[in-house]
């Protein structure tokens, strides 16, 4: 048993490095992606002479070859890329097979198994199976899925079972358009049409189950629209190379200050809710903590007080189980 729960221990915590790394796997992955052609001098070793030849770098160390010059590196950039889009599908299909009448993977899979076990059925009625076919099929295993752990780590605040698996593929689109899509008007575009995609699905499904989570992301949503909008005009005078005035440069510089007013508001919201949430769960612990140690003990005693110290025992093992969840 001690075994058992070392593995699931680990398993656990594993599982939740590889969710809180995705992000930044994400980033790493998609930076080495840009390359671009820088000049170097080429001195021969035969003479003194010396030219100018260019070389594809990494846009992110110019010290560094392109990824297409090296088979390691296109190898990291496949598996980067397997991670990054094959994972989420994965986690999406075994949340799907969670046993729930609610997930059509879970019946798409539950009418494939009802099929062939009829089928199955209508061939043994009509020819009858030999011993050898009944004890390979007696020894077929069924289907049993497993790692209630794993998805409420993933669902335990959610009203959406697949919301996670969405903002893991919202971060990997709005890294794909930075990275393959050229500064410009489309990018831009494609930033405020991914952003406004996002925001309308959350305020369509409000996918926390707590009113304080889902008002704070539909606000950081709408900072975050509202701020690349405002790129717009910068993203037009850059790709078009007009000729900036001092009206002009003032304008620019009047929606740099808006854009960073509101993200220093949407930074400050999202630490006064945190600190309001996690504030009120140390209250909690710490009101339960001290309701535990002010209990009456009642090791010492006589048989008569045998009720009055079973009514403790399960009062403590109450203040333990909710101090494992505020945990």
């Amino acid at each position: 048993q001690k075994i058992g729960a070392l593995k699931v221990r680990v398993v656990w915590g594993l599982f939740s490095v590889v969710l809180i790394s995705y992000s930044s796997i994400t980033e790493i992955t998609f930076s080495f992606v840009s390359c671009v052609d820088v000049p170097l001098v080429d001195v021969s070793n035969t003479s003194s002479t010396s030219h100018i030849e260019t070389s594809p770098r990494l846009w992110i160390h110019a010290e560094w070859e392109c990824w297409n010059q090296s088979p390691g590196w296109v190898m990291l950039l496949i598996l980067g890329f397997a991670y990054i889009f094959v994972f989420p599908f994965g986690l999406y299909v075994w949340q799907g097979l969670f046993p729930s009448k609610h997930r059509w993977i879970h019946r798409l899979h539950e009418h494939i198994r009802r099929r062939k076990h009829q089928k199955r059925k209508e061939m043994e009625a009509a020819s009858p199976p030999d011993d050898a076919s009944r004890r390979s099929t007696s020894k077929r295993k069924t289907f049993e899925w497993s790692g209630i752990s794993l998805l409420y780590l993933l669902e335990g605040h959610l009203k959406v079972w697949y919301w996670d698996v969405l903002l893991f593929y919202r971060r990997a689109l709005f890294e794909l358009v930075f990275v393959f899509i050229p500064v410009g008007v489309t990018q831009q575009s494609l930033f405020v049409a991914l952003t406004f995609f996002f925001t309308a699905m959350h305020t369509r499904y409000h996918p926390y189950d707590s009113w304080v989570a889902n008002i704070t992301e539909t606000v950081s949503y709408g900072i975050l629209l509202f701020i690349n909008v405002l790129n717009f005009p910068a993203v037009f005078f850059l790709t078009n190379t007009l000729q900036q005035s001092a009206d002009s440069r003032a304008f620019l510089q009047h929606l740099t200050t808006i854009q960073s007013v509101l993200s220093f508001a949407g930074f400050a919201l999202l630490g006064i809710v945190l600190a309001g949430v996690y504030g009120v769960k140390l209250v909690r612990v710490c009101k339960m903590l001290h309701q535990k140690r002010t209990l009456p003990c009642l090791k010492r005693g006589s048989s008569g007080h045998t009720g009055l110290r079973k009514k403790h025992e399960v009062s403590t093992l109450e203040l333990d189980v909710e101090l494992d969840q505020q945990l």
